[in-house]
């Protein structure tokens, strides 16, 4: 009688069930304080064409930036209303920028940038099929008033019958913004600049993707135009006495600046493939990419990767898991970025000089993997192909010989 009397009662009160909220209010808080620094106390004379203040043998240029982000927003979960099948989120951000750059002197010249934006979210991410997200932000108030960032991305899977499923992705991005700050000001002893005049930069991207998933099959393609490019580029000067055309560093001053061109167009294909049968495996994946303006920027056309190894069990119970492979890069030869050791950047080959092309060299590399329990040793050797061939990947920088590494990582708990 009392087991009778107590399931009637649970009968009649259910447990209750999770709480999932409707409404959200958001606050995100961002801080950020970085430096940039550049030391050297025995710099080569003339390295640099350009020479604003100090010591050459004593270069000490410090940049400091401070970056304060507030974020509130309102959310409203996706399924809040059943005519309404997405959530919606709406936001307004505030940015306090502060930076200090050298000013010759041996002090900082300070500057300070406010800006406010307000921005949007629609995105459904429940169901099997398809899937959603659009977001929109535009800058009110600040040096970057007018810029202007929308996203937006698809996804769809589909059945094909009992043999795989298809997994299409569309991702489309455009955007209106301000170069910068560090595109419109820099200060240090061989480098400086003040552009206030920069254009915006505009862009239109478009990204898709196709993918097997049990096939391991993967396509991408991506369009992308861009409307006022900028860029950090060389502006080397030969010295006197030098010959005209040498590719040798010492024969040219160094400098870099900034710069912007009127139109690039950018494309892009990937296809990657995995393959496996039984312990045997074949990763692959190869690109292509073109650049309409290879000056300003600068595309090696086929990129090529291929990974194979052997991936099995052994031991008592099989409890002994062990990887051994190797794994292949290359991409054709084309005009790569220099570096620039005054601001620590990649930057754009000078076209007014010979140039450099890296590139057309594979690099080969060979590993072992074995993981036990909460164990896991590794050994891995590094350019194993060195000794032959171009063996650069930027100029002037040659890769590293062979190297040998190994590890051994041991987690100890109950």
């Amino acid at each position: 009688m009392v087991d009778s009397l107590m399931q009637n009662w649970y009968k009649d009160n259910p447990l209750p069930h999770e709480f999932i909220p409707v409404t959200s209010i958001i606050h995100s808080f961002e801080l950020s304080n970085l430096k940039h620094e550049y030391l050297a106390h025995n710099t080569t004379n003339n390295y640099y064409t350009n020479h604003y203040y100090g010591d050459w043998n004593a270069i000490e240029d410090v940049t400091r930036a401070l970056s304060v982000r507030n974020t509130f927003g309102i959310a409203l979960s996706e399924g809040f209303n059943k005519w309404a099948q997405m959530g919606i989120t709406l936001f307004g951000t505030h940015k306090l920028r502060s930076y200090k750059l050298m000013d010759g002197q041996g002090g900082k010249t300070p500057y300070t940038e406010n800006d406010v934006s307000v921005g949007g979210e629609v995105a459904r991410t429940q169901g099997n099929v398809f899937h959603y997200n659009a977001s929109g932000e535009v800058w009110l108030i600040g040096p970057h008033a007018g810029d202007l960032d929308i996203k937006g991305n698809t996804t769809l899977d589909l059945r094909l019958g009992r043999m795989d499923s298809l997994q299409a992705d569309l991702n489309v991005n455009f955007a209106h913004s301000k170069p910068s700050f560090f595109f419109r000001h820099y200060h240090s002893q061989s480098s400086w600049w003040d552009n206030d005049d920069l254009s915006r930069e505009v862009r239109l991207k478009f990204n898709g993707n196709l993918r097997l998933k049990k096939l391991g099959t993967k396509l991408n393609i991506g369009f992308e135009n861009i409307s006022n490019y900028t860029y950090f580029a060389m502006q080397n000067t030969l010295r006197e006495g030098a010959t005209a055309g040498s590719l040798v560093p010492t024969d040219y001053s160094h400098a870099v600046g900034v710069k912007q061109v009127g139109s690039v167009q950018v494309f892009g294909a990937t296809l990657s493939q995995d393959l496996k049968w039984k312990f045997v495996h074949l990763d692959s994946q190869i690109s292509y990419q073109t650049s309409t303006d290879q000056d300003a920027l600068p595309l090696p056309t086929f990129n090529a990767y291929t990974n194979f190894y052997l991936l099995f069990r052994m031991g008592i119970n099989k409890v002994l898991r062990v990887q051994i492979g190797a794994d292949l890069r290359y991409f054709t030869s084309y005009y790569g970025p220099d570096y620039s050791p005054s601001i620590q950047q990649f930057a754009v080959q000078d076209i007014n000089h010979e140039r450099m092309k890296v590139g057309s060299y594979p690099i080969i590399g060979a590993y072992a993997n074995m993981h036990l329990k909460h164990c896991r040793l590794y050994v891995n050797v590094r350019h194993l192909n060195a000794g032959s061939g171009h063996r650069f990947l930027i100029p002037h920088y040659p890769l590293n010989p062979m190297t040998i590494n190994m590890g051994l990582s041991w987690n100890f708990f109950n």
